[in-house]
């Protein structure tokens, strides 16, 4: 609407510099600002009201000065200000009150939607008589609805105003004071509640947390040897022949299809077959064969029609047979890859570094956030450690690990709360800690005890105990001059800006929404 100019009002305190003044027009981002200036203001000067001209030319700003006094006002003047003269509340208020000074004699716009209807204008409004028509009721019907609409969008007008514009600001800075406080604190993981023992010793309960993990990894190998190595694997033996067992000692000779002689392990019984009116139902037993010699071409594909040559000659022959049920693999003879006593042990400590940064992991995700972990206190253990140096690749070898590591872990803020009754005795009565900045240092663990001992060095910060939802309710609607009182009464006060928006607002708004307080 035509003839409305936003602005924020600042309230100037009388201790306020004017640097102070300066910070708050600079972090106000409108550029129309009105400046409530109290009589016994700092700034109250001609020296302090040129500066203020000065610093708004600066920043592009067009400030207004309002003030009861009119000394301030003349000050103002003289330095090139526009001025308002605030009435005092306890009065009567008339519009005019919130009109610049020297401009009581002019007229508000006229509102958009009023230009286009002169008719009425000067005669609803002036009090003329109308002009005749030729159905003077119709055009008396005509002019009701026209001024019933008009006067309906100013008042839709003027409920917007009212109630979807004011805004209010509240920044408070409470006073802080930061106290030191240095002492010994065991960890527990048999303690159920922090304490303080007389000697000022803290002791606080603590959690044990394991993580475990097993690795294999694979590594090249740098060294060469001659080797002779035998193939090796797997056979099902078959028992057709009869319903009774029948042993067979180590190095019974086992033959391929292919005429490849490989011997039993170890000594085996094989079990009988199941006959049923006559008719065998073969049983069978695995068992383990290693080639007579060395040699790659040992190493056969898994194949039927294995024989027992110690039976041949014999209906057993016939009635026991084998078949691979894996590849025989392995047999080797000639130069070949080996790992160094180097490669090895480089392996175990590539190993356990990798089992260690994943155990790390694992007990960080074990963790909740509210722990604490001190990192020199935690135990890291290699429980096995086993060298494979013939893998199916001929240029690796391989290195399997099991380990764990424990650590004990507290909550920060049990350790916080305890200090904080440690350091409040020393203090005035209605503070509350706001802060902590806590180090920790000499960290001592026993973790097979469940304990832990360190130095806990920390600089807390206090503030007074305000009740800031209490505030934040109690504050809404109140008068600009009630709420004055009621912030700059609060113990511990250090510092507090209030702003009311636009300029002719007065109060704080009934909605908390329209209210936004901030606590510093």
């Amino acid at each position: 609407m035509e003839g409305i100019t936003l602005r924020k009002k600042i309230i100037i305190r009388s201790r306020d510099t004017i640097g102070d003044v300066r910070e708050k027009i600079q972090e106000e981002s409108l550029n129309n600002i009105v400046l409530d200036v109290p009589e016994k203001s700092l700034i109250c000067t001609e020296a302090g009201f040129k500066e203020l001209k000065e610093i708004s030319d600066e920043e592009g700003k067009e400030i207004i000065i309002e003030s009861q006094n009119e000394t301030v006002l003349s000050f103002a003047e003289e330095a090139g200000f526009s001025t308002i003269l605030e009435k005092d509340e306890s009065k009567s208020r008339p519009i005019l009150d919130i009109i610049q000074r020297g401009m009581k004699n002019k007229l508000p716009a006229i509102p958009e939607f009023l230009k286009h209807h002169k008719d009425i204008r000067e005669n609803a409004f002036a009090g003329d008589s109308f002009p005749e028509r030729k159905s003077e009721k119709e055009d008396s019907r005509k002019k009701i609805v026209i001024l019933a609409s008009s006067l309906a969008a100013v008042i839709a007008v003027l409920a917007f105003l009212y109630f979807e514009l004011p805004r209010a600001t509240i920044v408070i800075e409470l006073k802080k004071t930061e106290v030191q406080f240095s002492g010994p604190v065991d960890v527990s993981s048999k303690a159920f509640s922090p304490s303080t023992a007389p000697s000022g010793r803290i002791t606080i309960p603590g959690e044990l947390l394991t993580a475990k993990r097993n690795l294999e990894l694979s590594f090249p190998s740098s060294g060469k040897e001659m080797v002779e190595v035998k193939s090796s694997g797997k056979l099902a033996v078959y028992n057709a022949y009869g319903s009774q067992s029948q042993p067979i000692v180590a190095t019974t000779r086992f033959i391929s299809p292919d005429g490849k002689v490989f011997r039993l392990d170890k000594k085996t019984v094989i079990p009988g077959a199941n006959v049923i009116n006559g008719k065998i139902t073969p049983s069978q037993i695995e068992v383990s064969v290693t080639a007579d010699k060395p040699g790659e071409e040992y190493n056969v594909a898994s194949s039927k029609g294995w024989k027992i040559p110690g039976f041949s000659g014999t209906p057993k022959y016939e009635g026991f047979y084998a078949e691979a049920v894996t590849p025989m693999s392995g047999g080797a003879r000639g130069e070949k890859l080996v790992p160094t006593e180097s490669d090895i042990t480089n392996a175990k400590q590539a190993l356990q570094k990798s089992l260690m940064e994943g155990l790390d992991g694992e007990l960080a995700v074990l963790m909740s956030p509210k722990f604490v972990l001190l990192p020199d206190t935690k135990e890291f253990t290699m429980n096995s450690i086993d060298v494979e140096r013939i893998t199916k690749d001929p240029e690796k070898f391989s290195v399997f690990g099991e380990a764990e590591m424990r650590g004990l872990v507290f909550e920060k803020q049990m350790l916080n709360d305890e200090i904080a009754k440690n350091v409040l005795p020393t203090l005035k009565q209605g503070l509350v800690a706001l802060d902590f900045d806590v180090s920790y240092r000499g960290q001592r663990a026993n973790l097979s005890a469940g304990t832990m001992s360190f130095l806990a060095s920390s600089s807390v910060v206090f503030e007074e105990n305000l009740d800031k939802n209490k505030f934040n309710s109690e504050i809404l609607g109140m008068t600009e001059d009630t709420l004055k009182r009621y912030v700059f009464s609060i113990p511990g006060l250090e510092k507090a800006t209030i702003s009311l928006w636009p300029f002719w607002v007065s109060s704080v708004p009934g909605d908390s929404k329209r209210v936004t307080i901030t606590f510093q």
